[in-house]
């Protein structure tokens, strides 16, 4: 029973992870390339958070204690990603899904962290 709990721990923790790739800049939608030095910076943190939270959802599913410290630095990665995203995407017209990204993103964040 613990371990489809812990199963099912780590593939929220993994679908959750993968809604951050909806920060690299063609997924905004907007048909546009977009330039500038925070856009060469956001995916190097996407990447890296995703990693992050890829090895966090590993963790539970085989009973490993790490997994806790490595989700909380994966969420302060990611709200970093967040803050950068919201600003550089504050300047592009067009951009649809802003709310809904940053809406949902704030709903699971502190949810990855806390689920086991």
């Amino acid at each position: 029973m613990m371990a489809r709990f812990r199963t099912a721990a780590a593939a929220a923790i993994f679908l959750f992870d993968s809604t951050f790739l909806w920060c690299m800049p063609w997924f905004l939608g907007t048909g546009t390339t977009v330039h500038g030095a925070i856009w060469s910076v956001i995916p190097a943190l996407v990447l890296a958070t995703v990693v992050m939270f890829a090895g966090a959802a590993w963790g539970p599913d085989k009973a490993r204690r790490w997994w806790k410290p490595l989700a909380i630095s994966g969420l302060i990665l990611g709200m970093i990603v967040r803050l950068l995203w919201w600003s550089a995407v504050s300047s592009i017209s067009g951009v649809t899904n802003v709310a809904t990204n940053l809406v949902l993103h704030a709903a699971g964040m502190p949810w990855s962290c806390s689920c086991c």
